[in-house]
């Protein structure tokens, strides 16, 4: 009997034992699943922080303003004339704070808004993208326009940004930041108070907006003026921006992640900015001369005078793949090699009249530059230089170039001229294919835009009639009216975005 008595309790005690552990492990069952439906919840709302409206309540953008790897201290740098080298000390003038303003989306997009999900500098785009960026005047510091995205295949529209407000973007070009971040800068020159050169009120405005078109934050002063002004954004989300019109043009302002104004230079340049791979800021003012800053704060490390000649807003140097050279063209129609503490490499004379853009460097490190005189003089020609500054070949247009020509992957040059034909040249100075654009000359030229290339060969460029074409083997495959002739930008996942009269437009199709 005691032996049963016994047997009976241990097992009663097993049979709860089992029970216990069977609750436990209910127990567990139960919060995994619970995990589960939080991570998915997770994910989805990752998801939907692409299709985001609203900014923080503060305007911020996420992120941080750390210096860029090369910031170094105040120490004075070099200033290079041609092959002499003099050392100067360089003056900051620090600049107001300017306080972003956040708020709804003005833009009228596709599919219902969202919530907004941080996601670094700017705010909303999944990270799988970011390697698609455009985060400075045509798309690189090699300036080839050059992509390995495919852009839209239709001119539909997904959203346009359209602020109603005194701005206007006709002009310039925007960006894009490595997160999906645009930024486009607009200004009031239209404004009659903007006529007089003595005026000093002209105002301008830089946009953040998401991949969505809602924007981050707006940036204002009211001293500063924009024509075609384009932007530059560095990896830390700082957007430098450089004023080309009215009494304040050469400035030179840095606006970190947030909105506000982290520093302001005078005197510098009115061309886009060229980040180099240590953040250094490399422009070159309207007489050619080139200069290097210090992202920190805007000193200047070093100049260089090229040959003296006008060269327009759309001037500013190119560099190597390997950021240790620096390309530059002049008015005076000579192309410079400069190492990246501004002494000369090499120089050599262009054929044609005079260089009033920017230089670009392909695939195998060949510098292209197309001429056109300062007064529109013809014929005009696109230079192929080896890295050595030996001439490769030539071709000579009907027109005359005032944008930066567009590098393909396969060495084939696309540039459009001022009077309306867009020419494609295969390595050796032989005509692929060209397009000419309907209209009167004199306003159907290409004069502010540099094409865009997507990875299928199709050509995006916009003309003085405001309208943008997609170009593949001399044929139009679509057409659309903006209201801007400045270059379009193309990014993120085929996105392309296109400045105008009203504010922005993104393609998508």
């Amino acid at each position: 009997m005691g032996m049963e008595t016994a047997r009976g309790r241990r097992a009663w005690l097993d049979d709860g034992a089992m029970k216990r552990a069977l609750a436990i492990a209910a127990g567990l069952v139960l919060l995994a699943a619970v995990l589960a439906v939080a991570v998915r919840s997770t994910h989805a709302g990752r998801h939907v922080g692409l299709h985001s409206t609203g900014g923080a309540a503060d305007g911020s953008v996420p992120g941080d303003a750390a210096l860029l790897p090369g910031d170094t201290d105040g120490s004075p740098g070099t200033v290079s004339d041609g092959l002499t080298t003099t050392t100067t000390n360089a003056t900051t003038a620090s600049g107001t704070s300017h306080s972003g303003t956040s708020g709804p989306a003005t833009s009228s997009a596709e599919g219902a808004p969202s919530p907004a999900i941080a996601d670094g500098p700017g705010s909303g785009l999944d990270p799988s993208v970011r390697s698609a960026s455009w985060p400075m005047f045509h798309g690189s510091a090699q300036h080839t326009g050059m992509t390995d995205v495919i852009g839209p295949s239709s001119a539909k529209v997904r959203w346009s940004y359209a602020p109603g407000d005194a701005y206007t973007a006709a002009r310039s070009s925007p960006v894009v930041g490595a997160n999906g971040t645009v930024y486009v800068a607009r200004g009031s020159a239209t404004n009659p108070q903007c006529q007089s050169p003595a005026a000093d009120s002209c105002g301008s405005v830089v946009d953040a907006l998401r991949p969505d078109g809602s924007r981050i934050w707006e940036w204002t002063d009211t001293t500063e003026g924009i024509v075609r002004s384009v932007p530059a954004v560095a990896p830390d989300g700082t957007v430098y921006v450089p004023f080309d019109f009215g009494p304040h043009a050469g400035d030179l302002v840095a606006i970190a992640p947030t909105g506000t104004t982290k520093w302001k230079v005078s005197g510098i340049s009115s061309g886009p900015p060229t980040i180099g791979p240590d953040g250094t800021l490399y422009l070159e003012d309207s007489m050619s001369r080139v200069e290097a800053l210090r992202p920190s704060d805007g000193q200047v490390l070093w100049q260089f005078s090229g040959a003296p000649g006008g060269i327009g807003a759309r001037g500013t140097p190119a560099l190597s793949a390997d950021g240790t050279t620096v390309y530059a063209g002049s008015g005076g129609g000579v192309v410079y090699a400069l190492s990246t503490t501004g002494q000369l490499r090499w120089q050599a004379p262009s054929t044609g009249p005079a260089i009033v853009n920017a230089p670009a460097v392909g695939p195998g490190g060949t510098i292209y530059v197309a001429t056109a005189g300062v007064n529109g003089d013809t014929p005009s020609d696109i230079d192929a230089f080896s890295p050595t500054g030996a001439l490769e070949w030539r071709y000579t247009a009907d027109g005359a170039f005032e944008t930066t020509p567009a590098v393909q992957p396969d060495g084939v040059v696309i540039a459009g001229d001022d009077v309306g034909t867009v020419v494609a040249v295969a390595p050796g100075g032989t005509l692929a294919w060209s397009y000419h654009a309907s209209g009167a000359d004199g306003t159907n030229g290409f004069y502010d835009s540099s094409a865009a290339l997507g990875a299928d060969g199709v050509a995006y460029v916009q003309n003085g009639l405001h309208t943008v074409f997609a170009l593949k083997s001399g044929h139009a495959v679509w057409t659309a009216s903006v209201g801007g002739d400045g270059s379009p930008a193309l990014a993120g996942d085929g996105v392309l975005y296109v400045a105008g009269t009203g504010g922005l437009q993104a393609f998508h199709s």
